[in-house]
């Protein structure tokens, strides 16, 4: 494709934007106009305007990519059944896992996969080894470190 129909028109732009906003994806929307994504790229390096155009379209191909993943997790897709070959009925299948992945975008400090535990002002816990410190003093240690670990699984 590079080297073939690299003029940029309005109507090739329209274009692309329209596939980006579909398909939300650059070589896709790209093969849509004829026209090689790297010189997409060049014309998008080039020109404010488009480059705000071309994230817009891009955008809402993220949305659109949400929405079916909504549409997956709570309406489910219908999977066929088949018996020696024949289909017999179909089944709603949900996915668990666009729901967990759209739990964790929208609402990541309460879903995300691991806290990080800290000392004072996000220091390290610790600065020095635990070996070197007495028995009582490591046990403290150990305890509050417990304490901020429960706290933070509590908020």
């Amino acid at each position: 494709m590079t080297g073939k129909r690299t003029k940029r028109t309005p109507e090739k732009v329209s274009s692309f934007l329209a596939a980006l906003m579909i398909y939300g994806n650059v070589t896709k929307a790209a093969n849509e106009t004829g026209i090689d994504r790297q010189r997409w790229y060049e014309w998008r390096s080039g020109d404010v305007d488009f480059a705000k155009a071309w994230n817009e379209a891009a955008q809402i191909g993220v949305e659109a990519l949400e929405d079916e993943a909504r549409r997956r997790a709570f309406d489910g897709v219908d999977q066929p059944i088949y018996h020696l070959g024949n289909k017999i009925d179909t089944v709603k299948k949900y996915s668990d896992t666009l729901l967990i992945f759209l739990l964790k975008a929208h609402r990541p400090e309460k879903y995300r996969e691991r806290q990080e535990i800290s000392g004072p002002n996000g220091g390290p816990i610790l600065t020095e080894n635990l070996t070197d410190l007495d028995a009582d003093e490591r046990a403290r240690r150990i305890a509050s470190v417990l304490e901020l670990a429960a706290r933070n699984r509590t908020e």
